[in-house]
């Protein structure tokens, strides 16, 4: 993996402990996300300090999400547990994947397949529930769709998250971009204006669920190659 894995922005901030957000999973429970401090040992080894239970109860595969803001961006680490415990009994992970973004996006977002419908406001709701590859976050959502949608108008949705904790959640978005697909229809984004928050905290559970599914499985096939 070697240094080129961090950009010299990413080797500069991790120089010296800085104040982070963890996300590890346990062997029991869900996903847990804590507060702590990361640095950079060398090339790829993270030390980080948080104040959680023994190492012995995190999942076998060791793999969590570090995430450090930096001005107006937000780093993205995924790391894996080395083995090995810092001089204070610091946790180490060896760097896995690095990810950049803007800080403007305050909730990251996946591809995932959910059962949705949708309608404008001033129209009935359909009947039928469809299958929808989407690219989902915690206050947008981004999706083909068949019906014509303009910039500004206000669609209401019906969503049900796979494994959810509720059979379907409602919401309203409003379009704030259009692009032709053809015979397909429109790509269509929205920023979800109006969500209870339960909802959009379940969206934000599943959205980290999947993301560390989706990590993991590329970390299973990078070991296996």
């Amino acid at each position: 993996m070697g240094g080129r894995m961090f950009s010299r922005a990413v080797q500069n901030v991790l120089q010296d402990f800085r104040k982070c957000r963890i996300i590890l999973s346990f062997q029991r429970g869900n996903p847990l996300e804590l507060e702590g401090r990361v640095r950079l040992l060398d090339a790829s080894i993270l030390e980080v300090e948080i104040t959680a239970s023994p190492l012995e109860v995190l999942e076998e595969d060791g793999l969590c999400l570090i995430y450090i803001e930096q001005g107006e961006s937000i780093h993205r680490i995924m790391g894996r547990l080395s083995g090995e415990r810092g001089e204070n009994g610091q946790l180490r992970f060896r760097a896995v994947e690095v990810a950049s973004y803007p800080q403007r996006r305050r909730f990251f977002r996946i591809d995932a397949e959910v059962y949705m419908r949708y309608w404008g406001t001033d129209l009935d709701r359909p009947t039928k529930t469809v299958l929808q590859n989407v690219n989902l976050s915690g206050s947008g959502i981004r999706f083909v769709s068949s019906t014509p949608l303009v910039v500004g108008q206000t669609v209401a949705l019906e969503v049900s998250l796979p494994g959810g904790s509720s059979p379907s959640m409602e919401c309203v978005g409003r379009v704030v971009r259009v692009q032709d697909r053809g015979k397909e229809g429109q790509l269509a984004a929205l920023e979800l204006v109006e969500i209870e928050q339960e909802d959009q905290d379940e969206i934000v559970r599943f959205c980290l669920a999947e993301q560390r599914r989706q990590l993991r499985m590329k970390v299973r096939v990078r070991d296996a190659s």
